[in-house]
């Protein structure tokens, strides 16, 4: 590995990775096919076991800018190796939470006498600003249901964040608490996807290939072989007959287990809300198209909240016993005081659990209570 082409994902973190590009070598491959079949199968069963040795014997060694294939490697005493495909799509520009064009942006009412400033230096690093109106192509990857997205200024992925994380109180009172453009929820929803938790269910064939290729399986096959070469017939029987019995099994809990689940999420997945649009528009979506930025409306009879979020401006009893243990329900502070907005501040006293039960909400004046959702889960 060369030192050269040595990058880190979420570096100086419990979750730090180790990550090398490579792209697919065609002679390679070949050999390895070759190599397959003159093994009977068994040099493919391994590769499949190790994705390190996989993404060697198959790819060679490229930088990030190039990768086709990334190698990922945890930095802890297991060290553990991952193989991911870089993805492609495109955008409308490579920002997420590009804000719109001055002509379309309206002050907050909660503070409208406080200038706007200037965009956090984080979002300047993270991502690269396009004025091209034709799209460009966004390089990413997803692992473990985390999204990192091609730097081109760092020449590094890096993981893709939302408003929850180094942005000011001000920038969510001056920038972010007027409500969200239809045309910017869409576009930020092509980097952040749908909002919600997916479950999903594999099917049995999946799970039975995943299970007979263990290598406990795999291992009672050979002595199945071996027993029968030597005329054990009814020895090597009984081992099939076991190893059958315990596959069915572990596919029948493991699919329940996910059907458990997949049944537990979905019943509080989708939920109808009313986001505001500015300009006292305001729209009722499923939760499922709630990107980071959109302003939620309360209704005065609670909600169940379907994302994290913190409290703009009104005020409102929040009921987190499900998730936090609480016994009582507390009343969420706002991130700063409306009319003195701290540039240095963060919203994190105001932050709302997801599936958090609003026992009532109430606003201020003529302003509508007001969340606005943080980022993704």
């Amino acid at each position: 590995m060369e030192r050269t082409e040595r990058r880190y994902l979420n570096a100086e973190s419990e979750d730090e990775m180790v990550v090398c590009g490579y792209r697919p070598c065609w002679w390679r491959m070949g050999l390895v096919g070759l190599g397959t079949l003159c093994s009977g199968g068994l040099l493919l069963l391994l590769l499949y076991w190790v994705p390190r040795w996989s993404v060697k014997c198959t790819c060679r060694l490229v930088s990030l800018r190039e990768a086709s294939v990334l190698l990922l490697q945890t930095t802890d005493e297991f060290r553990t190796c991952y193989r991911v495909r870089v993805r492609s799509m495109e955008a409308p520009g490579h920002d997420p939470l590009a804000a719109p064009h001055p002509g379309d942006w309206k002050e907050p009412a909660c503070s409208p006498a406080t200038p706007v400033i200037q965009r956090a230096e984080y979002e300047k690093d993270l991502l690269t600003k396009t004025s091209d109106p034709g799209g460009v192509q966004i390089r990413y990857v997803d692992h473990q249901e985390v999204r990192y997205v091609w730097s081109p200024q760092r020449q590094e992925f890096r993981r893709l964040t939302a408003l929850d994380q180094g942005v000011p109180c001000s920038d969510i009172h001056e920038q972010h608490a007027a409500g969200l453009p239809a045309r910017l929820q869409e576009h930020r929803k092509l980097f952040y996807g749908e909002n919600q938790i997916d479950v999903k269910v594999p099917s049995i064939p999946h799970l039975l290939v995943k299970e007979v290729l263990n290598p406990f399986h795999v291992f009672q096959t050979f002595s199945v072989i071996l027993w029968s070469c030597n005329e054990y017939y009814q020895y090597a029987t009984a081992i099939v007959i076991m190893s059958l019995l315990s596959i069915c099994i572990a596919l029948y809990f493991i699919r329940k287990q996910y059907t458990l689940l997949h049944d537990m999420v979905a019943a509080h997945n989708v939920v109808r809300v009313k986001v505001y649009r500015g300009n006292g528009v305001s729209e009722e979506i499923f939760s499922t198209d709630l990107v980071p930025g959109d302003v939620v409306l309360i209704p005065i009879g609670g909600m169940l909240m379907p994302c994290d979020a913190v409290l703009v401006t009104g005020t409102c009893v929040v009921n987190e016993s499900l998730l936090t243990g609480e016994i009582l329900p507390f009343p969420p502070s706002l991130p700063l005081p409306l009319h003195i907005p701290s540039p240095h501040s963060t919203p994190s006293p105001s932050l709302t659990l997801l599936a958090s039960p609003f026992v009532w909400g109430m606003g201020f004046t003529a302003d509508p209570l007001r969340h606005r959702w943080e980022g993704d889960l």
